[in-house]
């Protein structure tokens, strides 16, 4: 490209390659995903993903931006390398276990948790749905309370990141995971 960003003849170069996808902008856009069948999450606007960015569909990933807008470039990176590592793996059946949230919540990624998955620590991330000067994060999986967590403050434009270790024994049976969030009151 010159300095008018034109291109210049005779400099183009051919990298050989089975498919190249471009994610340009912030908001989600996934006709490609649509079109081939993978679930989207109306929330986000991106895929249903487990904690390893897996779609609903096997052996389909997203990351980054195509996945919810994120705020910062470490968690698309952090999200790319997530999914570049799974899919380079093992490819293992799935026993998938949904993960969901009140309307205290704009969303929660990921979507599910793969049961079968041979690891404890898993990353979410997440968007208030209000303004919370003060509030307590409740993951629950049933009656089990599995996570509570104080944050001083929370808005819908700042994502939180949460590391959350589950044992293969809280992962048992078919009740959902639950985020929630509490605002607490102010004297």
């Amino acid at each position: 490209m010159d300095e008018w960003l034109c291109p210049i003849a005779g400099t183009g170069e051919i990298i050989p390659c089975d498919a190249l996808i471009l994610s340009v902008g912030l908001i989600p856009e996934n006709e490609l995903a649509e079109s081939i069948g993978i679930p989207l999450d109306p929330k986000t606007k991106g895929a249903i993903v487990d904690e390893h960015n897996e779609t609903l569909l096997d052996g389909v990933f997203a990351c980054g931006n195509a996945l919810h807008v994120n705020d910062l470039v470490d968690y698309v990176s952090e999200s790319g390398e997530t999914a570049g590592l799974a899919a380079a793996g093992p490819q293992n059946e799935r026993s998938l276990l949904p993960v969901e949230c009140d309307l205290s919540l704009l969303y929660v990624v990921p979507q599910r948790i793969n049961r079968s998955a041979n690891q404890q620590e898993r990353v979410f991330f997440f968007r208030s749905s209000a303004d919370l000067d003060g509030a307590t994060l409740t993951v629950r999986k049933g009656a089990k309370t599995l996570l509570r967590k104080r944050y001083s403050h929370l808005r819908p434009p700042e994502m939180e990141r949460l590391t959350l270790s589950l044992s293969p024994e809280q992962l048992l049976g078919d009740e959902p995971i639950m985020f929630s969030l509490e605002e607490l009151m102010h004297d």
